[in-house]
């Protein structure tokens, strides 16, 4: 027979039964843990002490399932959290790491410590998903956070256990997982480290991984950036270099390892057009004109024994490329194939050719082509076979070259210095020398007057161009000033301090004043200055035009004076007026130095055009410049 009690609250036919066996006497009396769970909510739960939900899990750890989905577990913000449904959904909460010293953990919800401290609650709460905080988390969001770039403090201790906490965690992660850390990594400026030019060793420069300006701490590097104040290069601090020891330190710091900058490593062509129309150019077999040795210019002006070694050493590890290399230009792109190749020189090509940078083994420095292999001293890698192609490419002395020089000049030191200036001379000053040669051609038949002058003619090709060119008003001419007198500056310095060579220029047309006749012709387009006239040559360039002709003609001689190779020297003239120039007579009517004040004094906007008049062949006319043109000569006349 059924108790009083089993009549009050009923009785199923079976568990989860729909059907009663015996009716309850008063319904709802019985509370499941069905209908219990539903009433313990949030609120309920955070007016509960500590120890209260303590001991309500370890009773829930036995129970249904209902209430184990309510939300009874409290962490170190007070709040309270369901256990997770599944491993696919986000972390609700999660257990402190062991050591948190020095760790800000306020981004994580982490289980109350008097929770996560009761062995059994902890198992229990571990089956059901709840895990210590990974490292990975802790570095994403505790510990890569507090690096911020120059505002950052650095707390060499502290700042050593982030690194050792980096360092465990990149060892112990899956492969997946490292690549994920490494992103992380990358975006922060975490890496302490020192100026490389030693000065304020104390002063921290923090800096992503990757940085270029990041170079390894070698001891080359160290002799090469060793009292550098102005060039922008950094080592990595001591404690990084202590903590990441072995191979995490470059993987995770991705130091510099070369001091080479534009410098192709493969030998494909290499764009060098820039982005104005018509500027077409690449280096050929992967040759930069822009490739250099970061800080060069800084080093040289304290060069060393020590030095010299380590440019020595950067010379034979780089293909010779580094030093010079062809390069094609062309105004028309699809024709860079066939344009002619030009040899050019790098920076670091003309410093290894000009200075006196290599020592002989008494400490004397001299330039490579006064030296032999056998004359640098010890710590100088003088007898491997790239050792005698780097001699041989900046023009070191050749002993079995030198024997065949003495016996071709029969020791004739004339000659002999003739030789040595052909056989270290470039491949365009080389062709300019043999063009002065005779040349031998075989004989042709004599030629037919009557056929010669019935086939006298010279068609025009091209499309031809004789409108006047018009320039845009300069922006700011004070400062177009103040820089054309910088280059002249420069230029009267470099004649003052250079040994004075007289160059043998045959050729006309020579590729040092091309730059100076482009841009007569881009004020002028080959119109003269003194009369306006010019003519299209019949032949065509290959964009398909005809130009126009004219000749550039000095006012005062440039042979032993490069600086004066300059447009603000010359005037864009036709070849009756050049004949002029050259055999007439010819004098000023009006004080140069009064044109130039009143051009200075000129504003900007009234100027168009300046103009002077002459008496040429006893006749009087007019010189006219174009603003940009006349300022390159004011720059001459003020500076050289």
């Amino acid at each position: 027979m059924a108790s009083f009690h089993t009549f009050l609250i009923g009785k199923k036919k079976y568990s989860y039964s729909p059907e009663w066996e015996i009716e309850p006497l008063w319904n709802d009396l019985l509370i499941d843990a069905d209908i219990l769970a539903q009433k313990l909510n949030n609120d309920f739960f955070c007016t509960q002490p500590i120890s209260w939900l303590g001991k309500f899990i370890e009773y829930v750890s036995e129970k249904s399932a209902s209430l184990k989905r309510t939300p009874f577990l409290r962490l170190i913000s007070n709040n309270q959290v369901s256990l997770p449904e599944n491993n696919e959904v986000p972390r609700p909460a999660w257990f402190a790491p062991h050591d948190s010293t020095d760790l800000d953990l306020s981004v994580f919800p982490i289980v109350h410590p008097e929770l996560s401290l009761n062995k059994n609650i902890r198992t229990f709460l571990s089956k059901e998903g709840i895990r210590e905080i990974d490292e990975v988390a802790i570095i994403e969001k505790s510990i890569l956070p507090k690096y911020q770039g120059a505002d950052t403090h650095f707390d060499e201790v502290s700042y050593r256990k982030d690194l050792a906490r980096i360092k465990k965690a990149y060892n112990e992660v899956k492969d997946s997982i490292k690549e994920q850390l490494r992103n992380h990594l990358n975006t922060h400026e975490w890496m302490a480290c020192v100026n490389a030019s030693g000065v304020s060793p104390n002063k921290i420069i923090w800096k992503k991984p990757g940085d270029l300006n990041l170079f390894a701490k070698t001891s080359e590097h160290e002799i090469w950036f060793d009292g550098l104040n102005d060039t922008d290069a950094y080592f990595l601090h001591a404690s990084v270099i202590e903590e990441l020891k072995g191979f995490e330190l470059n993987r995770l710091t991705q130091p510099v390892s070369v001091l080479t900058i534009n410098f192709s490593t493969n030998e494909l062509p290499v764009d060098l057009s820039s982005s104005r129309r018509g500027d077409n150019k690449r280096g050929l077999k992967g040759f930069n004109p822009r490739a250099t040795i970061l800080g060069l210019e800084s080093a040289w002006t304290n060069w060393s024994m020590e030095r010299s070694i380590v440019l020595w050493t950067i010379l034979l590890s780089n293909p010779l490329r580094l030093i010079s290399g062809e390069t094609q230009s062309a105004s028309n792109s699809k024709k860079l194939d066939t344009a002619d190749k030009v040899i050019e020189y790098t920076k670091v090509g003309d410093f290894c050719y000009n200075q006196a940078w290599l020592p002989d083994k008494s400490g004397n420095w001299h330039k490579p082509n006064e030296l032999f292999l056998s004359d640098l001293p010890e710590g100088f890698d003088s007898i491997s076979i790239a050792a005698k192609e780097l001699a041989e490419k900046i023009g070191m002395r050749q002993p079995e070259r030198e024997q065949a020089l003495d016996i071709v000049t029969g020791g004739d030191p004339d000659l002999k210095k003739y030789f040595e200036y052909l056989l270290s001379a470039s491949e365009a000053d080389r062709k300019k020398m043999m063009s002065t040669m005779p040349q031998e051609i075989p004989h042709e038949p004599a030629p037919s007057f009557r056929d010669g002058l019935k086939k006298l003619s010279r068609l025009q090709r091209g499309k031809t161009n004789h409108e006047k060119k018009e320039h845009p008003p300069l922006q700011n001419r004070e400062n177009y000033q103040s820089k054309l007198n910088e280059q002249v500056e420069i230029g009267v310095e470099e004649h003052q301090s250079l040994p004075h060579i007289i160059k043998f220029s045959p050729v006309k047309n020579q590729p040092s004043n091309a730059e100076a006749r482009r841009f007569l012709y881009e004020q002028y387009g080959g119109r003269c200055q003194v009369t306006g006239m010019t003519f299209s040559k019949a032949s065509r360039n290959i964009e398909g035009d005809a130009e126009n002709y004219f000749e550039a003609c000095c006012l005062l001689s440039y042979s032993n004076a490069d600086y004066l190779n300059n447009a603000g020297n010359m005037l864009c003239v036709s070849a009756d007026t050049m004949a002029m120039f050259k055999y007439a007579s010819f004098e000023f009517l009006e004080s140069i130095d009064d044109i130039i004040e009143k051009f200075k004094r000129e504003q900007q906007e009234q100027v168009e055009s300046v103009s002077a008049r002459i008496i040429l062949a006893s006749h009087e006319c007019t010189i006219k410049w174009t603003e940009r043109h006349f300022m390159r000569l004011v720059a001459l006349y003020d500076i050289a």
